[in-house]
């Protein structure tokens, strides 16, 4: 059991050193949403709506977009960089070794559940440090716990959305056209007012609303039941399971995938009907005897004349020197002996 976790600890650690040598994807998973944070606060305004306890628009705003932090670093991070990892070949490396497939994919989610937890950090302290947002004590558990339960189920669709799209391009646009309107859809850059009925019920149907309501109810200083909310967490780990199960199937079904697509790319196709020249035809070439059909015999025995014996044949017809060369061409070439084989079955 130790040995396990410390090979998972170092496959995570291996991961985070990859993903601190590729700065573009740590900026578009943590900044990202820190930066929607800002300029949102900066246009909604960051009003004080409660002079009493000091609330403000900020303390509604900040667990939205944390939410929407840990879906950016989980979802997308870890779907576009196992597609990549799939199409440059890494993957394939990496299950020649002796490393165990739970261990790499393990240390996938474990390095986004961190990147997770970072961005959720990120945009909470930010909102804490500088617009005046409350963070209670006495909730902190509850988001921990959702926060990683987020994070794990969010990596369990990315993995499927990366198995099941062929490319790294196409997982790039797939992501960002899943996030982005679902993210509307789940209350994440709406702070005042209320959303259409049809889309409030639909936005019910994601886990992301999920996540938005719970760490918005951790936050919230007028809220004092418990922020564990069971049937909030059971709708995010049913997302969860599912993804798992997807990615599961998945996996086991891209060696027969690409074994299927070398076998297609490499065979001619049943369908092909292509000439082809007879083996009769190529021994005729090398001047030795063949077998013929009995139905149709031909003189396969005959040797094989050279490409250029008509030529010189012309060559030698043409004594006068006013004679044309072409003249005795058409006479050489019909006087040449046919190829042996050439007629058609």
């Amino acid at each position: 059991m130790n040995a396990d976790l410390a090979l998972l600890g170092r496959q995570v650690r291996h991961d985070l050193v990859a993903l601190r040598r590729t700065p573009v994807t740590m900026i578009l998973s943590i900044v990202f949403p820190l930066l929607f944070f800002v300029l949102l606060a900066a246009v909604i305004g960051n009003e004080t709506l409660d002079s009493h306890q000091g609330v403000r628009v900020a303390q509604f705003l900040a667990p939205a977009l944390a939410s929407f932090g840990v879906v950016m670093a989980t979802f997308s991070f870890l779907a576009v960089g196992f597609a990549e990892a799939r199409s440059t070949g890494v993957l394939k490396r990496q299950g020649g070794t002796p490393l165990p497939r739970w261990a790499l994919l393990g240390g996938r989610v474990g390095a986004a559940l961190i990147l997770g937890l970072a961005a959720t950090s990120l945009v909470i302290g930010a909102g804490w440090a500088f617009y005046g947002v409350q963070v209670f004590a006495r909730t902190l558990p509850a988001v921990l716990v959702t926060l990683v339960l987020a994070s794990v189920s969010f990596s369990a669709m990315g993995l499927a959305v990366a198995l099941l799209l062929p490319t790294p391009q196409a997982t790039i646009a797939v992501t960002n056209g899943i996030v982005i309107p679902i993210a509307f859809v789940s209350d994440t850059f709406m702070v005042t007012g209320t959303l259409p009925p049809w889309m409030a019920t639909l936005g019910w149907m994601f886990p992301l609303k999920h996540v938005v309501n719970l760490l918005g109810d951790a936050l919230n200083p007028y809220v004092t039941a418990s922020a564990f909310q069971f049937d909030h967490l059971a709708a995010i780990a049913a997302w969860g399971i599912v993804g798992a199960l997807v990615a599961a199937w998945a996996l086991r079904r891209e060696p027969d995938r690409t074994s299927a697509r070398r076998s297609t790319t490499r065979s001619a196709p049943a369908s092909d009907a292509r000439p082809r020249r007879s083996s009769c035809f190529w021994r005729a070439r090398r001047a030795t005897p063949c077998r013929s059909s009995p139905a149709t015999p031909r003189p396969c025995s005959l040797p094989s004349p050279s490409p250029y014996s008509w030529w010189r044949s012309s060559r030698q017809s043409t004594v006068v020197a006013n004679s044309s060369w072409t003249a005795a061409r058409p006479s050489a070439r019909s006087s040449r002996p046919p190829w042996p084989c050439m007629a058609p079955r």
